[in-house]
Order: structure tokens, then sequence, then C-alpha cells
């Protein structure tokens, strides 16, 4: 129980409140207007039970850094004490109805969410079920480390895959189903793989190609030699190779006749083509002309075709051409070697050879018949020689070629032999080799028997976690039923037309939470998105009525509330009469139980009802006495809040009776409300008094709109015989004194006459006079209204 509220500093308005000279008793009324800091009070008390610093953090007081302070004197001189963030001292056994206890449990701007449910769950199974769920947290927990354990051998054992193969699960390498001999089967897939990488090389290695054939044309070179030109051509050729002797022997011949053959071809008829003088009559012109016909001309090409063809510069490209292709072919050849046994390709010299000796033959016939141009040059011997080598030459070639065939059928051959499996095969042929290998070694049989360990463990540690889980929901559920039955039991004595229903404990989805709907009128309602939505399924007083019968049951199931605290903040916001005083027989119910009760409200009659009705019994059902205080909470002049004593009957009193206590208090010479009452004070209060009197003495006569004196002194003046009001007729005159003593309290009508203001004994005259109208007096009043 709390004795004190010795500190409450930085939180809201409670900014160094200091309530040390305000003790707490077993019923604590605290008045408080809007804005005084009563949530906040409700909030630190909570907070103070449950060890929450978050929602004290949100509320720091503007303007300050610091943390929050709290300290708080129990029954026996512990404290509870909230420093620098941290709670100090043993929990308060606080159980506190305020907005956000609705917003946590119940709904939050009339939306039910899973965290409702979930809090209705917390709310709901109190001290009942908490062993259960304990045992099942910690099977839970039991599960997880059992899990955690055997995910580690997990882990280490796909390390130890993946450095293998990365692509391999934990099922796929558990499962691995090992061959005998594993070593030697890791062995041959190295070799294979090194092999048939080797294959991959050597497929990309050339193979040798054959020498192009040689094909040597002689069919025109003996018609050229043997054809003839007449005696006139060989005089025109001396006497032409004389006149041209001139131009030096670095032209050759061949050169000077094709300049001379274009020029005379050129040559207009009897026009020189160089000087253009006449050319008619002049001999060495004839010459020309009979030199250069076309006969000559055509011997000539078909000698300089010869020459292309088979001259020395044709030769040359051949023997380049044989000779590039041969040494291509060779070094092909000699790259296999380290391979295969490869025969040696016949040399290229013969064809070398052959192919000069033909060329030495072919030169001399044609240069002689270069020197004697118009006669026949007979062959000879040398036609045979040269048609030997026209027959040898390209079986020479053929023979280089039949070894570049044989060359290459070998590498065909040893290729065929070869693996035709692609690398990539043999990687995989060589990872699973190695995977098989590590199944089978130590360390993999170690971690694998732990894993199995494990896994018995996770097995058994889930069967105990199911068991747990069973078992506490069938506690919860058996709580909450009892919990449904006492809600619903708070729901129809405060006379609503809902009640709640399968009020159950799930756990589907995540943690534990309750789960229940309404029964509005005979039919069911989803309380998280059925129709009518929940935000309009019930009134904002119904609403309040369900967060209060939930907070109802959360305490209704102990029978012993001795040590806890109950604090409630204005309970009966948007209740009606009948809940109003359901809800304060229930706080009653609580304190009798044993509990302290701390009401917080800005409604200082409902404060007063609670007080009245705590008051009808002085003990508890355990023999303690349940004194009351009355407290106020206000905002004093910085704006901070501060708790004093509070009167809650002056608070609550009317103005009749206000009226009345200030002026017995002037006719007593007493203080009222701290303060001797001035006869100005006692005056004012004089002729208020008396029409109030008059209102209750006869209600329902006096209209309001007849509610001054004057008004009311008319009424009765003119009450005929049989009306009520003509009991009140011999009144008359001393009301109408009275009222005329009260005008120059309440009316300035004549502003510009100074009226006398009454003096204390003229007061004091017309108080008591006032009063024996009120009260009674014997020999006036009474006898008037014809009472004996």
């Amino acid at each position: 129980m709390i004795q004190i509220i010795e500190k409450i500093d930085r939180i809201g308005v409670l900014n160094g409140l200091d309530g040390s000279k305000h003790p707490l008793t077993r019923l604590s009324l605290i008045y408080a207007g809007n804005g005084s800091g009563k949530s906040t009070l409700a909030a630190v008390l909570a907070a103070a039970g449950s060890g929450d610093t978050d929602s004290l953090s949100e509320r720091q007081s503007l303007g300050t850094t610091d943390p929050a302070h709290v300290r708080l004197l129990r029954i026996g001189a512990s404290k509870r004490v909230l420093n620098n963030g941290l709670w100090a001292g043993g929990p308060l056994r606080t159980r506190v109805f305020d907005t956000q206890f609705v917003d946590q449990n119940v709904h939050t701007g009339g939306e039910v969410s899973p965290s409702h449910r979930q809090g209705l769950l917390a709310i709901a199974i109190g001290t009942t079920a908490v062993d259960q769920q304990e045992k099942l947290e910690d099977a839970q927990g039991l599960v997880a480390t059992a899990k955690a354990e055997m995910e580690g051998v997990e882990a280490a054992v796909l390390a130890m895959a993946h450095a293998v193969d990365r692509s391999c699960s934990f099922l796929t390498f558990q499962q691995l189903q090992v061959p005998d001999a594993v070593d030697s089967l890791v062995n041959e897939a190295e070799t294979a793989l090194v092999n048939g990488k080797n294959v991959s090389r050597l497929y990309a290695l050339p193979r040798p190609v054959e020498l192009q054939s040689i094909a040597l044309d002689l069919s025109d070179l003996f018609e050229a030699l043997v054809e003839s030109l007449s005696a006139l051509h060989s005089q025109a050729r001396l006497r032409v190779a004389d006149h041209v002797s001139h131009l030096g022997a670095e032209s050759s011949q061949t050169s000077v006749d094709a300049w001379l053959s274009a020029g005379v071809g050129l040559a207009p008829d009897a026009e020189c083509p160089f000087c253009g003088q006449s050319t008619v009559g002049i001999d060495l012109v004839d010459m020309y002309a009979k030199f250069f016909d076309s006969a000559y001309g055509d011997l000539r090409d078909r000698l300089d075709q010869l020459r292309n063809r088979l001259g020395g510069a044709a030769r040359e490209r051949l023997q380049a051409q044989l000779t590039i292709e041969y040494e291509r072919a060779s070094t092909v050849t000699a790259a296999w070697e380290s391979h295969i046994d490869v025969l040696n390709l016949p040399v290229l010299e013969p064809i070398s050879e052959a192919l000069s000796s033909f060329g030495t033959l072919l030169d001399e016939l044609l240069d002689q018949k270069m020197e004697r141009f118009e006669k026949s040059v007979e062959a000879g011997d040398n036609r045979s020689l040269l048609e030997t080598y026209v027959f040898a030459l390209p079986v020479l070639v053929e023979e280089v070629n039949a070894g570049i065939r044989q060359a290459r059928s070998d590498i065909e051959t040893y290729m065929d032999s070869l693996s035709v499996s692609s690398v990539a095969e043999l990687e995989i042929i060589l990872v699973a080799a190695r995977l098989s290998k590590l199944r089978v070694s130590a360390d993999v049989q170690r971690l694998f028997a732990k894993w199995k360990i494990a896994k018995r463990e996770v097995a058994k540690k889930n069967a105990e976690a199911t068991a747990a889980r069973k078992a506490s929901k069938d506690a919860m559920n058996a709580t909450l039923a009892i919990f449904e039955g006492v809600i619903n039991g708070h729901l129809e004595k405060m006379q609503t037309q809902f009640r709640i229903e399968k009020v159950t404990s799930t756990y589907a989805g995540g943690p534990s939470r309750g789960n229940y709907g309404l029964k509005l009128r005979g039919s069911s309602i989803d309380i998280s998105g059925g129709k009518p939505p929940f935000r309009i399924a019930l009134s904002e007083g119904d609403k309040r009525t369900l967060a209060f019968a939930f907070f109802c049951a959360t305490v209704s199931t102990e029978e012993d509330l001795r040590g806890q605290v109950i604090v409630v903040d204005d309970p009966v916001t948007s209740l009606d009469r009948h809940r109003r005083t359901y809800t304060t027989n229930t706080l009653n119910d609580f304190s009798l139980r044993g509990a302290q009760v701390i009401v917080l409200a800005h409604d200082a009659t409902y404060l007063r009802e609670v007080r009245e009705k705590f008051g009808r019994k002085i003990l508890d059902s355990h023999g303690d006495p349940r004194p009351s205080t009355e407290l106020q909470l206000y905002r004093d002049s910085n704006g901070d809040a501060s708790l004093s004593k509070h009167d809650l009957d002056r608070e609550c009193e009317s103005k009749y009776f206000r009226n009345y206590r200030q002026i017995r208090a002037f006719l007593n010479v007493e203080a009222a409300d701290g303060a001797l009452v001035s006869h100005t004070t006692a005056g004012e209060a004089i002729r208020p008094l008396v029409e109030s009197y008059l209102h209750r003495r006869f209600p329902g006569h006096i209209p309001k709109m007849n509610k001054t004196l004057g008004s009311a002194i008319l009424l009765i003046k003119a009450a005929m015989q049989g009306d009520v009001l003509s009991y009140a007729q011999p009144l008359v005159s001393e009301l109408t004194e009275i009222n005329e003593f009260g005008m120059r309290y309440h009316h300035d009508t004549e502003s510009d006459i100074e009226l006398p203001e009454p003096d204390a004994d003229e007061v004091r005259a017309f108080a008591q006079r006032a009063l024996r109208i009120v009260l009674g007096d014997p020999t006036l009043v009474l006898s008037s209204f014809g009472v004996r």
C-alpha cells in the first residue's frame, strides 16, 4: 500500500510535486480539474507497479532534459524509487484503470488489434496460468537452444562441403552414397580431368595441310622455238639493233623492242611520231616497219608469255610458295611429336633441285631464240629432259603430300583414341569423388554424429514444448472461461445489452494471445473487422463499461486483495446513473477485500458518493479499518501541479447551503473557507438564501421565470384560498422588508443617489430574520403556517 507520494519530478505537469504532508489512506479521493496532472499521476502509479520507464520518458516535463524522478513511501517504510531511468525497491502491486489500460488492452480509437488481444491474455491469466506460461516459455527457450546447437553443426558441415562443392546442400551431403575405394576414384578422376584438359587443348591444335600441286605446260614452247622469220626481217633486225645500240646495255632488248613497237603502232601515215617530219622514202623507217610487222609481234608475245609462265620470276614465286607451305606443314607436324610418333616429312630439296634444273634448260632455249629471233631453234635432247622434269615435279610434290597425309592420319587416329568427355563433365565427376572422400573423413563423421545427437535433442525439446503449449493453453482456456464468466457477470449487473463470448487463447501467427467475440442483442460480432465494426457497434458508454468489466475481472478472481493498490482514473466517464452506482459498489467491494483504493476524478460529486458508500462500513472483511482522505491536484502559479487537502462537502455544496453557512458563520463569528465572514458577504447572501428557501418550500409553485424574491412575493400576495402559496401570506411583510434590504446589494436603480451600505448591525438583524424564516421560528413562522 502507498503511504505517501513523497516526490514526483519532471513528469508532465508533475514537476516538483511534494505530497509528503498528505498521507494516503485505504481510500484516497483525489479531486482534479482538467490538465491538473490526474492522468499523469495514474500513469506514474501504473509504472511503479510494472517497472515501466518508457511511458514516463514520453511524458517528460517541457523545458528539461533531466530524467524523471519518483519517490513513493509504502507501509512499512520501504520505498519505490525511480532515479536515472531505473526503478529501485520492490514493485508495487498496483492495478490501474485509465486511458492507457483501455488503449493497451481493450481498444484504441474504437479498433481492436492483435496487440489488444495479446494484452487481454496477459491481464486475464493473472497468476493462475503464469506457471504454465513460464514453463512454455522455458520449453520454447530450450527448443531454440537445441536448434541453435543443431544449426551450428549443420553450418560446420556445410562449410566443409562447400569447400568442395558450393551447390551441395546439407541433406544431399548427409545422404551421399559413398562407393568403395573412394581414394582410387579421386585419383582416376584427377587423371581423367588432366587428360581431358589436354584433349581440349589438342583439339585446338591445327593439322598439317598438303602442298599445292605443280602443273607445267610446255605445249607452246617448242612451237615458238622452231618458228622463223624472212631474211628481210633479219636484215631489218640488224639495222634496227645498230640504230638503237646507243641506248646502252642498261636497257634490255626486250624493253627497247617494246618501246619501238609502241612507237611504230602510234605513227600516223607518212609522219614521224616523235618529230612530226615526213617518213616517206626513208630506208630506216621501212626497216622499222618490216621489223615490227604482225608476225614478228605475235612471236614476241608468245615468247613473252612463256617467260611469264615458266621464267625465272614465275619459278621463284612457285618455289617461295612451296617453301612456305612445306615449313607450315613441318611446324604443325612437329607440334604433335610430344603426343604421338609422327613420320618425318619427305624433304623439299628434290623438288627445288628439279625445279632449278628445269629452269636452267628452259632459260637456255629461250635465250637462244631471242638471239636468233628470225630463225628456228631446235630443242634436241633438251626437250626430253624438260618433259622429264614436267612429269617428275608433280610426282615429287605428291611424295611430300603423301608424307603430310600420313602424319595427318596418324594425328586423327590418335585423337579418335582419346576420351570424348568434356572438361565440365570430368570436373563434376572429380567434385563428386572428392565430396565422397570428404563424407567418410573422420572430421565429417564426428560432426554428423554430433548432429544426430542435436537432432534428437531438438525433437525431445519440441515434444516437451508441445506438451507445455497444450498444458498452457488448457490452463489459460480454463482461466479464460472463468474470466469470460466474470466479465459477463459485471456486464449483466451493469445492465448492458451485450456480452463477450468465445474467450480463448491462440498461438496462431506468433506469440500467444487471447481472442473473443461480442454478442449484441443475440447476434455475434467479429471484433476485428466484422459488421457492424466494433467502433460503432458499441456506444462510448458501452465501450467504457466493457473496459471497466475487463479491469474488474482481473481483480475479481482474487479473494484476498490485501497489499493491492487499485487506482482508477475517471472511472464513470460516459456512464449512466446505474453504472456509476455499480462502479462505486465494485470499488467498495475491492476495498472490503483488503485493497487500497485510489480514485482520481474531476467530478467532486462522484468522489463524495464513493466516500459515502465506503463510510457505511468502517472495517473490511479482514477486520482492518478503512479510513479515507480527500486531496486535490491543482496547478500552481508556475503551472506545475501541487497536492493539498480538500473538502469534498464544501466542493459539492449548493449555493443555498453556501449562503446559509456564510450567514450562520457571520452570526456566530466563525471562520468559513478559512476566514471570518464579513458583514458585506453575509448581507449579499441574505436575499438569495430566502429566495432558495421559498423555491424549496413550495417546489413547482414558483416558476423559474419568477425566481427573484420580489416576483415570489407578488405570487404569494395573489394566491387564492386553497392555493399552497396562500400559506406564506403571513410572511409577506417580513419578506418584503428583507427584499428591500437585499435590493441595495443587487440593484442600482438610483444612479444619482448614493445609498448607504448596510452596517454590521443592520446585516446581523436581517440575517437573524432570514434564518427565522428558513429555520422556522416557533412563534413567528411555524404558527403562521399552521404547523403544531
